[in-house]
């Protein structure tokens, strides 16, 4: 018996080092996927100070029903300036099951909101649509940003609200 398992020994440790690897690998992907405990945490009011050049409060935050059929629920977050003069800048963001999902609804989506400009480089998927709002997509969370009035839109406006959808990339990332 004492031979038996030094010779089986090395057959033993390779299979607890394969499984100890699969392990290792199957829970830092998913929580490299996972959702946020707080959606809202991926667009800090800090971030909309520093961007826009005023002061916002931490965001409201509320429940949005799935956006498509069959859909994951998502958050809106909702952040009022200081003061409470415009603009108030508004968040949605769902996080879908797969960056498939997220590609195929936010395809979906985009025929109801008519993308009238594309913004390459900033995350996987990122239009303006005619209310120039940035509708975009990073992996598997789909995210839509609106600076409510907008003003008059410019070179300036638009660089603002760039920023803005590539630090939320970076952070659901």
């Amino acid at each position: 018996m004492w031979t038996d398992w030094k010779v089986n020994a090395p057959c033993l440790l390779s299979i607890l080092a394969t499984s100890a690897c699969m392990m290792a690998t199957l829970c830092s992907s998913a929580n490299a996927n996972a959702a946020p405990a707080d959606a809202c945490s991926v667009l800090p009011a800090t971030e909309l100070n520093a961007v826009l050049g005023q002061q916002f409060g931490q965001p409201a935050k509320s429940p949005m029903p799935a956006a498509v059929a069959n859909g994951v629920t998502g958050t809106q977050c909702r952040y009022n300036p200081a003061g409470g003069s415009p603009p108030t800048v508004t968040l949605i963001i769902y996080f879908d099951a797969s960056a498939a999902d997220a590609e195929t609804n936010l395809a979906q989506l985009s025929r109801l909101f008519h993308p009238t400009k594309t913004l390459p480089g900033i995350a996987d998927t990122v239009y303006l649509d005619a209310s120039y709002a940035i509708h975009a997509r990073q992996g598997r969370a789909r995210y839509y940003i609106n600076i409510a009035p907008i003003g008059t839109y410019t070179p300036a406006t638009e660089k603002r609200l760039t920023d803005l959808a590539a630090y939320v990339a970076a952070r659901v990332k």
